[in-house]
């Protein structure tokens, strides 16, 4: 009995070994293997999303200049303040080089008016040449015209040759084409005078437009003023500063309209104009719309129309551009798609009778793509969508490879 008893505890320790030994192995088996989880194709719509950072300016706004140089001797507004047309901005002291400039104004209003008196006495020059011109050929015309008929009555009748005749021709012919070349030279010399007149009489005028600008701002003792209602902008100078001519001041805002430009990537394709997107910062939040969207070798500049009195000019904002697609397609998660020289594909996960008992391996099943969004990419050609697919693994694997399947309970049923 004693024997028996010991041949049975021998052999349950050994058959609790095997199975200890079994166990461990098939731990150390799946260890070694990849360890993947899985997902399924299933329809959908694409929700694109697009996220930049913009700043607000006004739509509409007007430079203020100094028509003049100087030194700025008083400001009379600041920043942000609402001004009307006409208000006095800022106050300049003029400096020599201004009143120097009045004085070469005026002298070149004098050579303009010179030169336009010399080139009208061109023209009545050139008009008495064309009367005279006129009177001197047409006499030579005559005296050729008359030679020409006498000559060739004679010819007709016999009396000359015939290079007599020819002669005749060509004297006359010749007097014609030489007057009329003469009267084409002079209408062109006269139509080339007429041109000069006008581009000097264009001179003589943006000169009085000048000058009349300098006498105004001398007149007003160079008081620069807001030629439109809005609100004051950034501001360039300060009292004390030398400006020169046509130096630019500071900014205003006209209206409540503002645009915010933002840049997204060349390959975004669904942010279109007339679109709406979102705008926030730390006190806004509101809609825009899409007013035109400018692309050069790097990126898209979007622009963004926004009607609020809340808004400062240089204010930065958040934008989120949101789209969702028209059609329901067939979506496989952007992280299962796989890649190499052949193209795109899956690895698709399929289970089989292994050593150990069921284990997964995976089949390159290849694909084609089309429109992705974050998170989705949409398969065009056909796929099974009840068969399970690469997601995400811990290490590299190839076609064929056993692996381990983490969420398998998900696609298979257990026997």
């Amino acid at each position: 009995m004693s024997n028996y008893l010991n041949l049975k505890t021998i052999g349950m320790t050994i058959l609790t070994i095997l199975v200890l030994c079994l166990f461990l192995s098939k731990t150390i088996y799946a260890f070694n293997m990849p360890q993947i989880t899985a997902t399924i194709p299933f329809n959908g719509k694409l929700s694109k999303t697009e996220t930049a950072n913009g700043m607000a300016d006004w739509s509409e706004k007007e430079a203020v200049s100094s028509e003049v140089g100087g030194k700025i001797e008083e400001v009379f507004v600041k920043e942000g303040e609402t001004v009307d047309k006409g208000q006095e901005l800022m106050r300049l002291s003029l400096n020599n080089e201004d009143m120097t400039k009045i004085e070469e104004l005026k002298t070149a209003r004098a050579k303009l008016e010179l030169e336009i008196e010399t080139i009208n006495l061109k023209i009545e020059k050139a008009k008495a040449d064309l009367t005279a011109l006129a009177a001197e050929q047409a006499d030579e015309i005559k005296k050729a015209q008359d030679n020409y008929d006498r000559l060739n009555s004679l010819y007709r009748a016999g009396a000359i040759a015939q290079v007599e005749w020819e002669t005749a021709d060509y004297n006359l012919k010749s007097n014609i084409s030489k007057y009329d070349k003469q009267v084409a030279d002079l209408k062109n010399l006269m139509l080339t005078y007429d041109q000069d007149i006008k581009g000097r009489q264009l001179d003589l005028k943006n000169n009085d437009l000048q000058l009349a600008r300098y006498s105004d701002i001398l007149s007003a003792n160079g008081s620069i003023k807001a030629e439109t209602a809005g609100t004051v902008g950034g501001i360039a100078i300060s009292k004390g500063d030398l400006v020169t001519a046509n130096q630019s001041v500071m900014t205003i805002g006209i209206g409540e309209k503002f645009t915010i430009t933002c840049s997204i990537p060349l390959e975004n394709s669904f942010v279109a104009s007339g679109d709406t997107c979102q705008l926030t910062n730390s006190t806004h939040s509101f809609e825009g719309i899409v007013d035109k969207i400018v692309a050069d070798e790097k990126a898209k500049t979007v622009s963004i129309t926004v009607r609020d009195g809340k808004i400062t000019p240089n204010e930065s904002f958040s934008i989120t551009f949101s789209k969702e697609g028209e059609q329901t397609e067939k979506l496989v998660p952007n992280g299962a798609i796989q890649q190499d020289s052949s193209g795109y594909f899956l690895y698709k996960i399929s289970r089989r009778e292994g050593v150990l008992g069921d284990e997964y391996y995976t089949e390159r099943l290849p694909i084609y793509i089309g429109d992705s969004d974050n998170t989705n990419t949409v398969i065009l050609n056909d796929i099974g969508f009840f068969e399970p697919v690469v997601l995400s693994g811990n290490k590299p694997f190839s076609e064929g490879e056993t692996v381990v399947l983490k969420n398998g309970g998900d696609f298979f049923a257990k026997d």
